[in-house]
């Protein structure tokens, strides 16, 4: 063969190879994918899109369809539910409000009401007995008697209350002492008050600096009785025992604490009495055990539909062969990349590896091998490759006929 049909045959074989490369291409290229999100309580997950689609003047077909789940949440369901409460007061509860129940709280649709005897009537009475300001700690028993007015029967409930507890607040001086006194006069030149003599010229004013001595011929603790003043409340008059006597009020504070003691009588019946039979209507939102709803994001792919009349290239037997062999390839060994469901990249599987340069830019892709690669190479491990460097390696499935992967 001479060199000028060699070049002829090059020539042809490599404006073959070109068509068939810009073909590939212009097919990969015209693929489109459609995103549409729905909600459904099933699964597996299906999304219905539509087989094939007309668009510029070229017919494209469903290739496949990834779900992708964005959302599940539990599947709840309303119960119309009763309460029934006997109570003394028929407008307890009312449509509308809120009410409370083991611990949860309901809104109350309507509400039944029936006059009914309220029975078994049992509680606790309370008392207290107070027992005011003391310098000293009081004597307290420790169980009393009580009686009660019940409201609802109208009738007197008496019972045994045992002590709970005593309150006593801390000690503080208060300002309500108040004294009568009754002095006696002695010859003129004192006056008396118990085992005290006070000189009759200035009887006050010695009161006020012998009240120590005072306070115990009244029996009194001098550390918590201070007196401040006396005033006479009389004149001098003779008692019926013939002695010459007078009045004084003394006045000061004592240091004192408030007592009071509180009682309880538990369990205690009570008679019965009228009332009202409440029956409560609510709504609960309970949860359909393992029933979910999902919010679901499905991806259709489309590609161009084959044509049924294929169109026959002429030329050598050698240029015929070389271009089925590359229809082949790249119709059987192809790996596209999707970037939110565009085609960014296809190129060929060789040997395994794909070499992925130009994807160093994305963070984030979704690839998807052929079918029919997937099928003649099952368990085979794909390398891509950016840079030199192994980004990802998949492992392609037998039961699959395509492989996706987000990478």
């Amino acid at each position: 063969m001479s060199h000028n049909q060699c070049k002829s045959i090059s020539a042809l074989f490599l404006s073959l190879i070109l068509i068939l490369s810009l073909s590939c291409s212009a097919f990969a290229t015209n693929s489109f994918t459609e995103t549409k999100t729905f909600t459904t309580s099933t699964k597996p997950f299906k999304y219905d899109f539509k087989k094939s689609i007309e668009k510029d003047g070229q017919t494209y077909k469903l290739d496949k369809v990834i779900y992708k789940e964005k959302k599940k949440t539990p599947v709840t369901r309303v119960t119309e539910r009763t309460a029934t409460f006997k109570e003394y007061d028929r407008y307890k509860y009312r449509q509308g409000q809120p009410f409370e129940l083991n611990e949860q709280e309901y809104i109350i649709k309507k509400v039944d009401v029936e006059d009914t005897t309220i029975t078994e009537r049992r509680q606790a009475i309370n008392h207290s007995t107070v027992y005011g300001y003391s310098t000293e700690d009081p004597v307290i028993p420790t169980s009393v008697e009580v009686d009660y007015l019940d409201p609802y029967s109208k009738e007197m409930v008496i019972a045994c209350g045992d002590i709970k507890n005593i309150d006593k607040t801390p000690p503080e001086w208060r300002n309500d002492v108040s004294i009568p006194i009754v002095v006696y006069n002695t010859n003129g030149q004192y006056y008396k008050i118990g085992n005290t003599l006070v000189r009759s010229e200035t009887p006050l004013e010695d009161m006020l600096t012998k009240q120590d001595d005072i306070l115990k011929d009244l029996s009194l603790d001098i550390e918590k009785y201070n007196l401040t003043s006396f005033s006479w409340t009389s004149g001098e008059y003779t008692n019926e025992d013939g002695i010459k006597c007078r009045n004084v009020q003394a006045t000061g504070a004592r240091y004192v604490s408030h007592y009071t003691a509180n009682y309880v009588a538990e369990d205690v019946p009570f008679p019965n009495c009228p009332g009202h039979q409440l029956t409560v209507y609510y709504d609960t939102n309970d949860i359909d055990v393992g029933k979910y709803e999902y919010l679901v994001e499905a991806q259709g792919f489309y590609i161009p539909e084959e044509k049924s009349n294929t169109p026959v290239i002429v030329g050598t037997v050698a240029a015929g062969a070389a271009g089925c062999f590359l229809l082949w390839w790249f119709a059987f060994n192809n790996i596209t990349f999707y970037k939110d469901s565009k085609r960014v990249y296809s190129t060929k599987i060789h040997k395994g590896i794909v070499k992925a340069d130009k994807l160093q830019s994305y963070e984030s892709l979704t690839a998807v091998i052929s079918k029919e690669y997937v099928k003649k190479h099952p368990k085979q491990d794909v390398s891509v490759i950016s840079n030199g460097k192994v980004i990802k390696t998949i492992t392609i499935p037998v039961s699959q006929d395509k492989y996706i992967l987000e990478i």
